[in-house]
């Protein structure tokens, strides 16, 4: 199920269209509608409803702020909440939210930037809709993160038991640092109020991204600038469900190689560790592809400092990763081999050895 914004009507409305497995549509041509509220609506972000249909989020324009809506529509496109969607978050402030994670229920669990607050800074708050569209916390969300200065670039994942866990890079210190925080199915922070640090270091920490440990905590990976050479490096930190780091304080290095590494993205491996994969610039001439398996106690299952996923003439960018099922990856990115920008991918195993061509298929 896909969804995307619209402006077939002279405005941005949201739609979606189902594709079976043999790749063709199985709803009405060029998509059903989704919401079609007066002003634009742009989208956010669309999760499976775990019975063949979806639960899509958008930020929506129908007032003169943005709010939060969303909808949920099954397997034949039918929408199941009221018309245009359920309203997660319309404080008189602006709110903008690109992620939802499954509650492990049928419902689902939205994430957002948020202004109400006033001023330039934002915060994070989340809120909980089930399965029948009713918002489950308090009205217009809960707070994540409401500390000083900016809270920005957050990833989230569900904790399968209603909750979620996320991470941001936080500037209340005056860097840019890593924190994260837990919230249970009923919305209460687990964790340190505003979070507790997964990275303080003196210089700065980019991009962090989540991946659950199977436990009730998280591994989090970011690129850091604590080398002397002011080069970023890939760390990662393992905090447990009681929001305690595990790892080395201030994280452990993934990829400290002398060259520029950043952008990682993390999946779980499916044994409480970790598969990473990150932008790496190592060849000295363009961006190349490496990857990374750490167990849950922080130690790399590969070759130190990663293993080539891909190294071809001009740039390898943006690569993002999925557990292949059985402990490697499969990695996807955008490649300019060819002069242009074109999509590859390649499946790596549980032992770091290259099961597809090398460097990837077209």
């Amino acid at each position: 199920i896909i969804s995307w914004q619209d402006n077939r009507s002279g405005g941005y409305d949201i739609y979606a269209q189902r594709l079976d497995s043999n790749g063709a549509a199985v709803w009405p041509v060029n998509g059903v509608v989704v919401c079609s509220a007066t002003g634009d609506q742009y989208m956010g972000s669309v999760i499976s409803d775990g019975a063949g249909g979806a639960i899509i989020q958008w930020v929506d324009h129908r007032k003169s702020d943005t709010d939060l809506f969303c909808q949920r529509i099954n397997g034949s496109g039918v929408a199941q909440w009221q018309a245009d969607g359920v309203a997660l978050c319309t404080n008189n402030k602006d709110q903008y939210g690109w992620f939802m994670a499954g509650d492990g229920a049928g419902g689902a669990i939205a994430v957002w930037y948020d202004y109400r607050a006033g001023g330039v800074n934002t915060d994070i708050y989340a809120q909980r809709i089930n399965a029948g569209g009713i918002p489950q916390w308090t009205a217009d969300g809960v707070a994540v993160c409401t500390a000083a200065a900016q809270q920005e670039n957050y990833t989230a994942i569900g904790d399968g038991t209603g909750g979620v866990s996320i991470t941001w890079e936080d500037r209340r210190t005056g860097t840019i640092d890593v924190y994260a925080q837990r919230l249970n199915g009923g919305g209460a922070p687990q964790w340190t109020a505003n979070g507790v640090a997964v990275c303080a270091d003196a210089n700065n920490q980019f991009r962090p991204v989540i991946a659950s440990d199977n436990a009730g905590g998280a591994i989090i990976a970011w690129f850091d600038y604590r080398a002397i050479s002011g080069i970023p490096d890939i760390y990662a930190q393992r905090i447990d469900a009681n929001g305690s780091p595990l790892w080395t304080v201030d994280g452990l290095g993934v990829c400290t190689d002398s060259q520029w590494q950043d952008y990682p993205h993390i999946t779980e491996d499916g044994s409480g560790g970790a598969l990473l994969a990150w932008n790496d610039y190592r060849n000295g001439t363009s961006f190349s592809q490496y990857c990374q398996k750490i167990n849950g106690a922080g130690a790399a299952q590969w070759t130190a400092n990663g293993i080539l996923l891909s190294d071809q003439t001009d740039n390898q960018a943006s690569p993002s990763i999925i557990n292949d099922g059985d402990g490697g990856l499969v990695a996807v990115w955008q490649d300019k081999r060819s002069g242009s920008y074109d999509i590859y991918c390649v499946r790596m195993d549980a032992n770091g050895v290259l099961r597809w061509t090398n460097g990837g298929v077209p």
